[in-house]
């Protein structure tokens, strides 16, 4: 503990210092508890304490500052810099229904007309290009433009509020019906998932979610329950044991689940 008994002759010493290197007294710019903090930290040696205190020189809010064009540049109030709010950037669609042949011919106009235009592509399920805008110029851009090289294209917008997250909710009781869960603002659609062989109800429910993806949800006196991503099974042949197709457009040998001898499993 540091004993206050020694602080009037530490303030008298810092006082001195102060006048002879520094041309002014501590005693307006210091707060009691940084006096404090310091006598105990760095004791009363000369060049730890001469080192230091330039950094604590700020002047407290009740300090008369109406001087500050003589005083030393060490205690003059810093500014915070100004907050800009940035604006969000919405993604857009070009459909694959389009005047060109096919919807990359449209990205491939895009950067020619426009050389300084930056983004990225995507496809989504349906066969429609997702761009993703890398600045706000670029967003300008593909916000207005309608016709390329003489053809009329169509480049949609997103907003990301009309966009639907499936997720799956966890822990919900099955007394209590999914009914509950769809008159939440956020979920659009829920349905209880169910096990794969005799079809049983489990305490999982898949949940379409508006927007932005909460990290629960919460139902008021029925309880607040946790989301996860949902994870869709891969698609599997049963016949050749492999993925990425169905066995009915499958032309490989029969090979069984089990021990891959060819029989049916």
């Amino acid at each position: 503990m540091l004993d206050t008994s020694s602080m009037p002759h530490w303030n008298r010493y810092s006082n001195v210092i102060a006048r002879q290197h520094l041309g002014f007294s501590l005693v307006p710019y210091f707060s009691l508890d940084v006096r404090l903090y310091q006598a105990e930290l760095f004791g009363p040696t000369y060049q730890k304490f001469e080192t230091k205190i330039k950094s604590f020189l700020r002047p407290r809010k009740e300090d008369n500052i109406s001087d500050i064009d003589n005083m030393s540049p060490a205690i003059h109030p810093v500014a915070e810099p100004p907050t800009i709010a940035i604006p969000i950037v919405m993604k857009y669609k070009i459909p694959k229904e389009t005047e060109f042949n096919h919807a990359y011919k449209v990205v491939v106009e895009l950067e020619l007309q426009y050389k300084n235009i930056k983004f990225s592509v995507k496809p989504n399920l349906g066969g429609d290009l997702i761009l993703s805008p890398q600045d706000h110029n670029t967003a300008k851009i593909l916000s207005e433009v309608t016709n390329l090289n003489g053809k009329t294209i169509k480049i949609i917008p997103l907003d990301p509020e009309k966009k639907t997250t499936r997720m799956v909710l966890l822990r919900y009781p099955l007394e209590l019906p999914v009914e509950f869960i769809i008159k939440h603002p956020k979920v659009t659609k829920a349905e209880r998932c169910v096990t794969s062989q005799d079809k049983a109800q489990t305490r999982q429910v898949l949940v379409d979610i508006k927007g932005t993806v909460p990290k629960e949800v919460d139902l008021g006196n029925r309880g607040t329950y946790k989301l996860r991503p949902f994870v869709p099974e891969p698609l599997r042949c049963y016949k050749c044991q492999e993925f990425g197709h169905h066995q009915s457009r499958c032309h490989k040998n029969v090979r069984c689940g089990i021990c891959s001898q060819s029989h049916k499993t």
